[in-house]
């Protein structure tokens, strides 16, 4: 939150103040109840019947009528701008205004506008839907070794570097395209 709405400046330090303050209000008196939904949504959502559904959705849409689908016409130059403008204007718009009045209207939108821009990169959110379906996979697979597995199908990608904390990172190469295309 302090990156999104640059609340590390030495001219924000009021308005940060005022957001920590905030959330101990909000953690002490919605605390409770925020968790229990939160663990109420997640528990529905992954609940066998739900994931039945997600798979027979999934099945339907891959295999519409049994055959599979037909792919999708490339979306002409000018869809895609539209849909980018309204998707901007979505975000911009689900603000609450309690938000923009503590931390300030400017602020929150640069950084509503930061956090669309984070999701305009092909081969990051490629990156980023992987980790959501390696992480999912390891939640419902619990004991099967999925982690092992999948950092080493990460080790025979030419794309891939493993840093010394065993963590994944895109190759040097990808970022340096990456910040040729920006």
């Amino acid at each position: 939150m302090d990156e999104v709405f640059d609340l590390k400046s030495k001219d924000q330090w009021f308005r940060k103040r005022i957001v920590i303050l905030l959330r101990q209000i909000i953690n002490a008196t919605y605390g409770d109840a925020i968790n229990r939904k939160i663990i109420d949504f997640v528990q529905k959502s992954t609940s066998a019947e739900q994931m039945a559904e997600y798979i027979k959705a999934f099945r339907q849409a891959m295999w519409p009528n049994g055959s599979p689908a037909v792919p999708t016409p490339e979306r002409e130059f000018k869809a895609k701008m539209r849909t980018r403008v309204a998707a901007k204007l979505l975000m911009l718009c689900s603000i609450p205004d309690e938000l923009k009045h503590v931390i300030g209207s400017e602020t929150t939108r640069k950084g509503m506008l930061c956090v669309f821009e984070m999701f305009q990169h092909p081969e990051l959110n490629r990156r980023f839907i992987y980790v959501l379906l390696e992480n999912m996979l390891e939640i419902l697979f619990p004991g099967n070794n999925l982690h092992t597995i999948i950092r080493r199908l990460h080790c025979r990608s030419p794309q891939s570097v493993f840093d010394q904390t065993d963590n994944f990172r895109v190759s040097p190469v990808i970022e340096r395209k990456n910040r040729l295309n920006r």
